[in-house]
């Protein structure tokens, strides 16, 4: 439940800040994924140079997971 509860909340956040999102490209998530770097709405930038964890998202229509995996 609270994996669905997050996929939405992602999905939510992702549409909100893009108004050109479709079907098709919600499975460009699939994969593994890293936060390298973080540029805030200010436009400071922020870099992670460590990371201890790697997301894998996998989507299979309109629905997915998420599943965080020690680096």
């Amino acid at each position: 439940m609270m994996k669905k509860i997050f996929l939405m909340g992602f999905i939510g956040l992702f549409l909100a800040c893009s108004s050109g999102i479709s079907k098709e490209d919600l499975n460009k998530l699939d994969g593994y994924w890293e936060i390298t770097q973080v540029t805030f709405p200010d436009g400071n930038i922020k870099e992670y140079k460590v990371n201890t964890s790697i997301d894998y998202i996998s989507m299979d229509g309109d629905e997915g997971y998420r599943k965080k995996n020690a680096a």
